[in-house]
């Protein structure tokens, strides 16, 4: 599934998807979350972004949702994006 069309009602991002992954598989994304009304930053594994069957993970009962990132995360978000470099396994 693609990480824009994860919408559930609780998280609300706007299509701001801050980071995914090359192969389209792992995704982070700013929103609001709907309990507090609070800036969020979220994540999602989309699962086969070809596939509309898959939605991923973290989904229940069939629908896709985000795994809340703690606020203060984002500091480490933005260093880790800001020098990331593509990883070669081994």
């Amino acid at each position: 599934m693609k990480p824009e069309n994860a919408t559930p009602g609780n998280f609300k991002h706007d299509g701001q998807i801050i980071y995914a992954s090359p192969d389209g598989h792992f995704s982070i994304a700013k929103g609001e979350w709907t309990e507090d009304e609070m800036n969020r930053f979220a994540m999602r594994w989309n699962g086969d972004i070809n596939d509309p069957e898959d939605k991923g993970y973290p989904s229940v009962f069939g629908k896709p949702f985000w795994f809340q990132l703690p606020y203060d995360i984002k500091d480490i978000l933005k260093t880790l994006l800001e020098h990331s470099e593509p990883m070669q396994l081994k």
